[in-house]
Formats: C-alpha cells, sequence, structure tokens
C-alpha cells in the first residue's frame, strides 16, 4: 500500500511540476562576428570549462566533460578539433595552471604550438544542492548531491587577434545547457550559410 501511495505521489508532484520549455537553441543567445569565416576559422582547441559559484570547493573547477561534449559537437559541424592533451606540458614549461592561462586571454601560444585558429573557453555558474533524504508519505528517499545550473556561456576567440567570434549563453537553463548553446550556435551559422 505504501508503494502505491508513493508512486501515486511522485506520479502528482511530477504532473504538478509543469512542462520544460523545447530544447532548440531558442532559449540561448549567440552572436557570431561578421570577422568570423569558415576558411579563416576552423582549427577549434577546446579548454576545459570552468565551473563557479556557490558550494564549489576551489575558486576554479573544470568540467572536462562538457568540453569533451562541446568536441563532439563542432566535430559533427565539420571544424577540426585539436587534442588538448598536450596543453599541459606547455602550461608546465610556462610555470602556469589552466586558471593562469585563462585569465591571461592571450591565446598566441596556442596559434604557435598547436597551429589553432580559435580557442574555446567558457564557464558554468552552478549552485551545489548537498545531499538529502526526501520523505514521501512516510518513505525516505535518499538523493545524492549535484550541482544545480544557473547560467552557462561561451565564448570563440580568434588565437591571433584575441577577437571574440563565437558568443553563447543561456540562463536557468532545464535540460542540457551544451546542446542549448550548440543548437543557437548551429541556427546561427545556418543562418549566415556558413556551415558546410
Amino acid at each position: 500500500m505504501k508503494r502505491i501511495l508513493l508512486m501515486l505521489s511522485l506520479l502528482l508532484i511530477m504532473s504538478c511540476a509543469g512542462t520544460a520549455p523545447p530544447q532548440d537553441g531558442s532559449n540561448a543567445e549567440t552572436f557570431i562576428s561578421k570577422n568570423f569565416s569558415r576558411e579563416n576559422h576552423d582549427r577549434l582547441i577546446i579548454l576545459p570549462i570552468q565551473r563557479y559559484g556557490k558550494g564549489v570547493v576551489k575558486e576554479f573547477e573544470y568540467d572536462y566533460s562538457i568540453s569533451d561534449k562541446y568536441s563532439l559537437e563542432f566535430m559533427k559541424l565539420n571544424f577540426t578539433i585539436l587534442d588538448r592533451g598536450q596543453l599541459n606540458l606547455m602550461l608546465n614549461e610556462k610555470a602556469l595552471d589552466m586558471a593562469g592561462f585563462i585569465n591571461q586571454g592571450d591565446f598566441r601560444d596556442l596559434k604557435e604550438l598547436f597551429n589553432a585558429d580559435m580557442v574555446l573557453v567558457g564557464s558554468s555558474e552552478v549552485e551545489w544542492i548537498p545531499p538529502r533524504t526526501l520523505n514521501f508519505n512516510g518513505m525516505e528517499s535518499p538523493q545524492r548531491g549535484f550541482y544545480d545550473l544557473k547560467s552557462s556561456s561561451i565564448r570563440i576567440i580568434d588565437t591571433q587577434t584575441s577577437e571574440v567570434l563565437i558568443t553563447s549563453q543561456t540562463n536557468n537553463w532545464y535540460g542540457s545547457a551544451s546542446t542549448e548553446i550548440m543548437l543557437s550556435i548551429k541556427s546561427k551559422l545556418a543562418e549566415k550559410g556558413l556551415l558546410d
């Protein structure tokens, strides 16, 4: 009987929650510079996405899984994605960590060492929701802690000039922020006739 009540309670909660907006790119804002061209901007290196906000342990944490998702999505758009594996060697030689490298904003070394035309940098503002136990009609259900996404943004920067070529952001997204951003970028590239 308790299981039936628990299931009915969950169904009621889910039906009252409403529906999430469609994931079609319309919930992200994207700008593409007039100086962006596929002829001059093909080779892209994607840095780890910085995670910051309430409950983040370090000043900056890095999310490699989101960076890998962006790599996959840009490869689908026929960009050449460069392996960032050698980047740590370069940073060690310059006595920099990832935060120092990104914050200095000078990516000309990426042009020289990797022949990269562009670099993708991004951040996600999150809030850590600690583990807790929810109670449904007398039945306890332990929940793991998780990061609640508040906003996400990326910038694609020309490694030679440091000009921001593409920028996109989404706030308080219900689905995948990286998917929403990529759908928006793909739509804008198509509008401008910049997809292969």
